[in-house]
């Protein structure tokens, strides 16, 4: 039995991330600085808790819970409803969202304005070409 020494410290764990460690050991924080990506004019997710629940399908009825905010910061909405996806009745970020995340989920959202409201905006509340940004939360699947 002379096989008894120690493994090596499991990597991220205490000690590594110093200076010289390999490519990887960023600080996790390091890509909430670039949250969020427009130049793709794509929506950007960041994930904040990962769900363990399943992915709603493209046609699903969601129960979602979200605040909006405006480029300027200013909140301009804070809802829990169910949501039908495929149907046209959202705006296109934030289903393309929803059937990307699993239920529990809860990320950032950043919505690009043509996948938002567009140069419409919508009444008094979204100004034109908008680029939206969401917190939102996956509370169940009403119907897959």
């Amino acid at each position: 039995g002379a096989n008894n020494s120690k493994p090596p410290p499991a990597p991220g764990g205490p000690g590594s991330g110093g200076p010289g460690a390999g490519p990887g050991a960023a600080p996790p924080a390091s890509n909430a600085k670039s949250w969020p990506n427009t130049s793709g004019n794509q929506i950007d997710i960041l994930t904040l808790k990962e769900g363990t629940g399943p992915i709603p399908g493209g046609q699903s009825a969601v129960e979602i819970e979200y605040t909006g905010h405006l480029p300027s910061g200013k909140q301009f909405i804070k809802h829990r409803e169910v949501i039908q996806l495929g149907k046209k009745q959202n705006i296109k970020g934030l289903e393309q969202a929803t059937t990307r995340i699993k239920v529990g989920s809860m990320i950032k959202l950043w919505i690009p304005s043509r996948l938002a409201y567009g140069a419409r905006g919508a009444g008094n509340l979204i100004p034109p070409n908008a680029d939206l940004t969401f917190q939102l939360q996956l509370h169940r699947i009403v119907k897959q």
